[in-house]
């Protein structure tokens, strides 16, 4: 559906923040960073909050729990 809407080269931006623990639970992430070179109206930032278990150095964007204390540790209902 993402790479439909970004082929028609329409006005609409998309971005997709892709949050998980380790960088190897990116799925799809070289096809998301494909689009990103591919299309400037798309923007893709994988994002995980485990960077010191990394078995690299990771570059990318990192979660700090403290970066929004007021949701942090609420629960959504269900």
């Amino acid at each position: 559906m993402l790479r439909t809407q970004l082929a028609c080269g329409g006005p609409c931006r998309f971005a997709v923040l892709h949050g998980v623990r380790h960088s190897w639970d990116l799925g799809y992430r070289s096809e998301l960073m494909t689009l990103r070179r591919m299309y400037s109206n798309f923007t893709y930032v994988p994002i995980i909050s485990r960077p010191k278990e990394e078995v690299a150095v990771w570059g990318g964007e990192i979660l700090v729990e403290n970066a929004c204390p007021s949701v942090r540790g609420k629960s959504r209902s269900h």
